[in-house]
């Protein structure tokens, strides 16, 4: 998997998933551009097995929660 994690994604009382190449860098983005007032669109999948592309907007006031794996899944 090219030493990629896939993450879940909670937005707007839904769960998405996304592949990143590191968990540190992909929350600090997301933080810096929120902190600057910035409206971003954050690409995730949707669903099991066959996956969906979503696109959620994110931005100052709207929550996204990142959910880390397990170490030993």
């Amino acid at each position: 998997m090219n030493g990629q994690t896939r993450i879940e994604l909670l937005y707007q009382g839904e769960t998405f998933s996304k592949l990143v190449d590191d968990i540190g860098t992909f929350q600090a983005e997301i933080l810096a551009r929120v902190a600057s007032g910035e409206w971003f669109w954050v690409r995730g999948d949707r669903g099991e097995g066959r996956l969906e592309p979503a696109n959620l907007l994110v931005g100052p006031g709207v929550g996204l929660v990142i959910v880390e794996p397990n170490p030993g899944d």
